[in-house]
């Protein structure tokens, strides 16, 4: 038994002994909630940084396609330059087919307009206006940044204008076109919502669209075609950052009308190919309120909870002569917190032992490696977090940990690492690990930190795509041309193996291949063979089963599947997910686009509603090239 001067002494340090222990948790708690904090402001300022130089991409991206289609325009109108009344008809036509356009009119080498889209500018003298002067004197396209306009009806417009040459090169006219601001306000309020959607970040979301030189052209606070201002630097820094920054970025900053934090995320644009673009800023807000909310919703429950437990712990330690029962309670009160902290981090983390193998890790890290944690734990880390390089090599990845472990020092994971689950499911991580020490400096195990970027390397992926295909279009003069270049965009961009083209033959009521691409890994001889010698009636097959529907479809064999006749020929050649979308012009399937991966994938609708407005997009096309052709081949009179 001790005695009871030792006993004496234990009771009289006990309380010293709760104080320290208290108030070191109180300090482990604020750090840990510290460092969510900063982790949630951090990731909601690089979704709004990203937000921002998306919006930016799409506007550049629009603003070329406008930029490209005044000097098709040109060239097109070049051929019939005098015939007036066949003109004003052909401008309005354009004008039906881009619904962008307010206004386009076509002046005489004297600079009066001899057609236009509204009868009332006919003979309106811009022979002084500069962007006349520009195209006549340089004999090359110009755009002008948004200004007010009256063929916009007095609202914010953007112009381009192109020359018109005759055949010598003689300078004939030009043709020039108005595209108002509010048909771009509402291609940055859908970006904005479905990014913030598939980011997964609710609050009251702000964004601003300003000039190169500070005026404010559009602001979702004051509605579509608001007052125009200046943007005071002093109190919006992000404002300032924009005349400065070369990559998008974010800033913590106090909002101008308001007086309240916000997180806003800045870009600017900076124009496509030939076109230098405006210098445009995108600023997307979000008050940082609304980001820490719901860490703060969690601090105020951990520390009603500590209040109404600490106290009668405080005084059950206190008068306790039960230290073997003391010390196991305040044991198991620190690891509930630590557990609960743990819990509320968005990243995964695992926690190992000094051999590599898992003592913890919280419900992100389950769901990441999809492993519960009473079946991952005393497992080796490699076993469950199993690390390679992202496709095609799929090599395998050192333990970072048990790097960690053995140089003492923390250990970032290299670029394009991914993580294969329990189910063999690849997700793209990014993350870094670290030795855990005692309080005499030994290594007792490691810390491995890792984050899951799957949604945003898809987000990327589908993108380039999207630009690849807008590319292919813009720089084809026809369908045959951007064929092999839009199967190849799509194959790369979204890792599928091979892709098709076929076309509606509306004579014999069947669909014909008319292209192929797969990727030089991979080879499919018979089944390119059947592909291109077989046609398909309505119904029949993939490609018939899209053009009769004039829906996207998904098969996650092909295999499996009893309407499609190359099965056999597939299953020899591994080929087995598959999906078609159609090619509509006018409501009329014009074509289907199909798409083949060696391996069994299930239906993505978020690549079914992108492929649908890539099948538009190609119908658009086509239809455009077919009013081109009319417009050529109408005889002059």
């Amino acid at each position: 038994m001790r005695s009871r001067r030792e006993l004496n002494l234990l009771y009289t340090s006990l309380p010293t002994l709760v104080l320290v222990i208290t108030a070191t948790a109180l300090v482990l708690a604020a750090i840990a909630f510290r460092s969510v904090r900063t982790h949630l402001i951090e990731f909601a300022g690089e979704s709004l940084a990203l937000a921002a130089s998306d919006i930016a991409d799409k506007l550049d991206l629009v603003l070329y396609e406008r930029y490209s289609d005044v000097q098709v325009f040109a060239k097109t109108l070049a051929t019939h330059h005098h015939q007036t009344d066949e003109l004003s008809q052909t401008l309005i036509e354009w004008q039906q087919v881009h619904s962008l356009y307010l206004w386009i009119g076509v002046t005489d080498a004297a600079g009066r307009v001899m057609a236009a889209t509204e009868q009332q500018s006919l003979g309106h003298d811009y022979s002084q206006d500069a962007w006349f002067q520009a195209v006549r004197d340089r004999g090359e396209p110009y755009a002008e940044d948004a200004h007010v306009s009256e063929k916009a009806g007095g609202r914010l417009a953007v112009s381009f204008a192109a020359p018109i040459h005759g055949a010598d090169k003689q300078f004939l006219g030009a043709v020039t076109a108005r595209v108002g601001l509010p048909s771009l306000e509402t291609i940055l309020a859908r970006t904005v919502r479905l990014f913030l959607t598939e980011r997964r970040i609710s609050g009251e979301v702000e964004w601003l669209l300003t000039a190169s030189d500070g005026r404010v052209l559009a602001d979702s606070t004051l509605g579509p075609q608001s007052q125009i201002h200046h943007v005071e630097p002093v109190l919006l820094p992000s404002a300032f950052l924009l005349t400065a920054a070369i990559q998008p970025g974010y800033v913590e900053e106090v909002h101008a009308k308001r007086r309240v934090p916000v997180l806003t995320g800045y870009a600017r644009t900076e124009g496509y190919g030939r076109f230098r673009g405006f210098q445009w800023g995108v600023l997307v807000r979000l008050p940082r309120a609304d980001v820490v909310a719901p860490i703060r919703k969690l601090l105020w429950q951990l520390g009603s909870a500590a209040v109404l437990v600490g106290g009668p712990m405080f005084a059950f330690l206190l008068w306790t002569s039960m230290q073997l029962r003391k010390e196991w309670k305040g044991a198991q009160d620190r690891e509930n917190r630590l557990a609960t902290t743990l819990a509320s981090i968005t990243d995964a983390v695992f926690v190992t032992d000094r051999e590599g193998r898992i003592s913890s890790l919280n419900r992100a890290a389950e769901a990441l490696t999809e492993w519960p944690e009473q079946e991952a734990i005393g497992k080796p880390l490699a076993e469950v977090v199993a690390l390679t390089q992202q496709a095609p090599s799929r090599r395998p990845v050192d333990n970072p940990v048990l790097r960690a472990l053995r140089e003492g020092v923390s250990v970032a994971l290299p670029a394009e690492v991914s993580l294969l689950t329990r189910n063999k499911k690849a997700r793209a991580v990014e993350g870094n690990s670290a030795p855990i020490r005692d309080l005499d400096g030994d290594f007792i195990g490691g810390l491995l930190v890792l984050r899951d970027v799957t949604a945003r390397g898809l987000v990327e992926r589908r993108r380039a795509a999207q630009y690849e295909v807008t590319r292919a279009l813009a720089e084809s003069s026809s369908l045959a041309d951007a064929a092999p270049r839009i199967l190849q965009a799509v194959c790369e961009s979204l890792d599928w193996d091979e892709g098709a083209l076929w076309r509606v033959d509306a004579a014999a009521n069947r669909l014909r291949c008319v292209a192929l691409w797969h990727k030089p890994s991979r080879s499919y001889p018979e089944f390119d063979k059947v592909t291109r010698e077989t046609t398909f009636a309505p119904g029949i097959g993939l490609p018939g089963r899209v053009w009769s529907s004039g829906n996207p479809a998904w098969i996650p064999d092909v295999c499996q599947d009893d309407n499609f006749p190359r099965a056999p020929i597939a299953k020899r050649e591994g080929l087995h997910a598959a999906f078609g979308f159609p090619i509509v012009t006018g409501g009329t399937v014009f074509g289907v686009l199909e798409f083949f991966s060696h391996e069994i994938r299930q239906p993505d609708p978020d690549l079914f509603e992108l492929l649908r407005a890539t099948g538009a997009q190609i119908g658009q096309f086509c239809q455009r090239k077919e009013l081109e052709a009319k417009v050529r081949d109408r005889p002059q009179t």
